[in-house]
């Protein structure tokens, strides 16, 4: 943007850009023209340029910028907000640049250097005190370089009001100028109010050696003081970071405690937590130790109660079953009498029927044999008809009693039939008894082995019971102990952390104590130093107190060489008049003589440019010519040969 801006300008003021500045590297942080004539539209152009720039350094030396090339040039640098250090050196410019050097000094808030060695700035004290003025009001410039700018005595004032209420500018360079004794004076005067200054130089000005040394020794003091109080703000900035640093620690250290103090009434609540359920599983395993106990003698009374139910069972199931089993042999055994009644009945009856056959069997026969005599007609019809009477009443007699045998039989068989249906029940019911007592024996058994294993799993549970508890108890046990230890060594170490940390904030307690006392003791010292510095001072003041008297003696020694020292002194102004006269106008001179020798060298460069130009158009007409003869040439060589060939035709 500078560079293209400066080409810019350039152009439309008609002259050709410097190549110094066109090949400057941008972005950067620096323009240096050194030994370069800017002259008035340069320093116009640059000016311009210089609005739009982000320079921290701008050296422009030796360049023979005038008062308005100065103008135009500070009309562009205010607008630089980033401008540190300017170096305007060997310009030539005068007064006239006081005002806009002045607008410089307050318009850039970061200026700190500002140097201006051989111009003429005390060409004009009326001009010098606005310049003075903006620099006694200025809060960032620290270093002024005036050396060679025709200062006199008149501009020794502003020099001295700047001196007096400027608290920042630490480094004057004032040598080579015309301040005289007088103007010395007013700077020593100043400087003795002044606290910040540190560097005056005064050489070439025509200024007592003792007001020289007085001057020197205010400013090393006031070196001295502000090394001194530099050192005791450092010390004073250690001590406050220290004491900041000590005062974070400690909070840091009173946090890490209270943590810590509430991480440990944390471990002691949960190791009493820990405590208190210790406690509750002991009062829990008493507690299941009663219930196990009343748990075993519950399992032992039931055990008893169901082996004398089950004895009880055993001993009904076998009275009930000894009672059916007599039962059963009453009955087998009425059973058995009846059978063999019935055996008898049986056999009776058989034989009866025996019997009765016999005598159906006779009968027959006699029926038979009755026939058979009834056939021969052996028997009369009398005694035939009583035996067929006694025959019929015979046989009514045997029907009848075959029949009540056989209703005899009848009954008998059914009553034999019934004890054998009786005989069958009581067969069945004599297998369902026997069936009956072995499922009951099967029962028993099973009631036993289930007693037995329910003993069995009785016992195994309370065996178990009794591990598991005796187990689980163990291991609570062991876990309250471990969290206990854990508690008990974690409250070990947090005690021994705070105690360490308690013996770290006591040493660095200590240690700040120490320091502090070591930075009071270097305060003592700067004071100390300060005092003795202050006495020096004072030795100093009273010397030249002393010389001064002496000087004052002298003078009364000497008063009658004072004419002629007056006179001696009026013909050495009178001389440094007339020097300071031929300077001035071998300065107008040398200045008229270099305007001369700059319009002349401007007159040789448009001379030069202009005889460049015939140059160039003497170039083109010999470059014309040299066509046109060549041009000639060949039309002529054309025209001779065409002669020559006509001739050689014609002969």
């Amino acid at each position: 943007m500078f560079r293209q801006s400066y080409v810019a300008t350039c152009h439309q003021m008609g002259i050709d850009p410097m190549p110094s500045i066109e090949s400057i590297e941008l972005p950067g942080e620096k323009l240096c023209v050194t030994s370069q004539t800017l002259a008035v539209k340069g320093s116009l152009a640059l000016g311009e340029a210089l609005r739009c720039s982000e320079f921290k350094e701008v050296e422009l030396c030796n360049s023979y910028i005038n008062d308005e090339g100065c103008r135009a040039l500070c009309e562009g640098l205010i607008k630089n907000t980033f401008l540190m250090r300017l170096n305007l050196s060997g310009n030539n410019f005068g007064s006239a640049s006081s005002d806009s050097l002045a607008a410089v000094v307050r318009c850039c808030p970061n200026l700190t250097e500002l140097i201006l060695e051989w111009n003429g700035m005390g060409s004009s004290h009326v001009a010098f005190s606005t310049f003075a003025d903006a620099v006694s009001a200025s809060k960032t410039l620290k270093h002024l370089d005036l050396r060679n700018n025709r200062l006199t005595f008149d501009c020794a004032a502003s020099l001295e009001k700047l001196l007096i209420h400027n608290t920042v500018l630490i480094s004057l360079d004032l040598r080579w100028n015309r301040l005289s004794t007088r103007g010395g004076d007013l700077i020593a005067s100043a400087v003795a109010k002044n606290t910040v200054i540190t560097s005056i130089q005064l050489t070439g000005n025509d200024i007592d050696y003792a007001t020289l040394i007085a001057i020197d020794a205010k400013t090393s003091g006031n070196d001295k003081m502000k090394q001194n109080h530099s050192e005791v703000a450092t010390l004073y900035k250690q001590q406050q970071e220290y004491q900041e640093v000590m005062i974070q620690n400690a909070e840091r250290l009173q946090k890490e405690v209270e943590q810590r103090e509430s991480t440990m009434a944390t471990e002691r609540r949960k190791t009493s937590s820990l405590i208190e359920q210790n406690e509750q599983l002991t009062a829990t395993q008493h507690q299941l130790k009663a219930e196990l106990i009343i748990a075993r003698e519950q399992a032992e009374r039931a055990t008893s109660e169901s082996s004398a139910k089950l004895h009880d069972v055993n001993l009904a199931s076998t009275a009930n079953l000894a009672e059916t089993v007599e039962k059963h042999d009453i009955e087998m055994r009425k059973l058995s009498t009846a059978n063999k009644e019935l055996e008898s009945t049986n056999s009776t009856l058989t034989g009866e029927i025996a019997h009765l056959r016999h005598q159906l069997e006779g009968f027959e026969s006699g029926k038979a044999d009755l026939l058979k005599r009834l056939e021969h007609g052996e028997l009369e019809n009398t005694s035939l008809s009583q035996t067929v009477a006694t025959l019929r009443e015979e046989a009514k007699e045997l029907i009848f009693k075959s029949n009540q045998d056989r209703i005899l039989l009848r009954r008998t068989t059914d009553e034999l039939e019934a004890k054998t249906q009786t005989n069958t029940v009581v067969q069945s019911r004599k297998a369902e008894l026997e069936d009956k007592i072995l499922e009951l024996e099967r029962e028993r058994n099973t009631m036993t082995a289930q007693l037995q294993r329910v003993d069995l799993e009785h016992e195994r549970a309370v065996q178990s019971m009794r591990e598991d508890l005796i187990k689980e108890k163990k291991d609570e046990s062991e876990k309250a102990a471990r969290r206990l230890r854990e508690a008990q060594d974690e409250v070990a170490a947090r005690e021994k952390t705070i105690n360490e940390l308690t013996a770290e904030a006591v040493r660095a307690v200590e240690r700040h104590q120490t320091a502090i006392d070591d930075i009071e003791e270097r305060h003592k010292k700067a004071k100390d130093t300060h005092s003795s510095m202050e006495i020096d001072y004072h030795r100093m003041s009273g010397y030249i107190v002393q010389l001064e008297a002496e000087r004052k003696r002298t003078d009364q020694e000497a008063r009658s060489a004072e004419d002629r020292r007056e006179t001696l002194v009026a013909e050495i102004e009178t001389m440094q008049r007339q020097h300071q006269a031929d300077i001035d106008r071998l300065t107008e001179r040398f200045a008229s003589d270099r305007l001369e020798l700059e319009r002349k060298l401007l007159q040789k460069e448009e001379r030069l440019n202009h005889l460049d130009t015939e140059n160039n158009d003497l170039s083109q007409k010999l470059k014309r010519a040299t066509e046109d003869h060549t041009r000639e040439k060949d039309r002529l060589l054309r025209r001779v040969t065409e002669q020559v060939r006509v001739i050689f035709d014609e002969s």
